[in-house]
């Protein structure tokens, strides 16, 4: 659709290029489920994962409700696989509470820092989806299904990440 944006725009109608952009999927979810609470559609490239968790994590502290988050991302294809590769499907969807409730899975505590390094996907998961602009949400699920209180840094940007301390012990 890039590609054909740029050479010969009239042959994209406007339902198909409503249908590409980033929030298209938010603004259908919101209208089909008839939600009028708030959402925020964001792409920060390898870094939108940890970007969506911290965007999630302030937003169920801030309003003091649960916030769903939706990440993922699909097979770049066309001119945009030349810019932007990314190889796949990957999806993760996860409810953030501001505190503990009955079906809390782990409590998370976070922080922002600098200097770090994101946690490695595991060998047998970077085998699968290895090269997915989401990949990095995958050591933070790999946590949650091992269900081991340990410490997941993911990235935000150059030289920024999140740290995410997971305690299963309290739940």
């Amino acid at each position: 659709m890039s590609e054909t944006l740029a050479k010969n725009p009239s042959l994209v109608s406007p339902t198909r290029f409503h249908n590409s952009v980033h929030n298209a999927a938010a603004g259908y979810w919101s209208i089909g489920t008839g939600s009028m609470k708030p959402y925020t559609a964001l792409s920060a490239w390898g870094e939108t994962f940890g970007e969506g968790l911290l965007e999630t994590l302030v937003q169920a502290e801030i309003d003091g409700d649960p916030t769903l988050l939706v990440a993922y991302d699909i097979e770049a294809r066309g001119p945009l696989a030349q810019m932007q590769p990314s190889r796949g499907m990957l999806g993760v969807g996860l409810v953030i509470t501001p505190g503990l409730t009955t079906s809390s899975t782990a409590r998370i505590n976070w922080r922002t820092a600098v200097n770090l390094v994101p946690t490695a996907v595991a060998e047998r998961n970077a085998s699968i989806i290895g090269g997915n602009a989401m990949e990095q949400c995958l050591p933070f699920l790999e946590a949650l299904a091992c269900r081991s209180s340990t410490t997941v840094v993911v990235g935000l940007s150059s030289g920024l990440f999140l740290e995410l301390e997971l305690d299963f012990e309290v739940v």
